[in-house]
């Protein structure tokens, strides 16, 4: 279909039922200058996964949305309005933006190690054992 400016456009931008999600991928992708092959290739996602993400079509695992935020390069609050797009609690706070980051560079012990740490600093605070 030819809009206003003359350019053909895709039946899927035509659609008015499209989720957020689908949305926000496909504008992080455009505006990091990438087709969906190359973020597919990037995020060691499937080409017809993301297609059918930006489509609406599916709903991503809350680890695409990782995959998809790191290739991008998605700073913490855009990684929140992924995330809040698809459904799932956000990391709102600074602090833990930067766990969060920490624990995805650590390996699976230095990750359950660093978890485990957090967990018992959380209970002690909530304890009042700790400030």
């Amino acid at each position: 279909m030819i809009g206003r400016s003359g350019a053909t456009k895709r039946a899927s931008e035509l659609r008015t039922d499209v989720p957020l999600i689908a949305q926000a991928i496909r504008r992080y992708r455009l505006a990091a200058g990438f087709s969906q092959s190359k973020l597919a290739t990037k995020a060691r996602l499937d080409h017809s996964y993301v297609s059918r993400l930006e489509h609406g079509d599916r709903m991503p695992s809350r680890e695409a949305l990782g995959r998809i935020a790191d290739v991008l390069g998605l700073d913490a609050e855009a990684r929140d309005e992924l995330l809040l797009a698809a459904g799932f609690a956000v990391i709102a706070s600074p602090l833990l933006a930067a766990l969060n980051q920490a624990m995805r560079s650590c390996d699976e012990p230095a990750r359950y190690a660093l978890g485990e740490q957090v967990l018992l600093t959380a209970c002690a605070i909530f304890r009042g054992e700790a400030a």
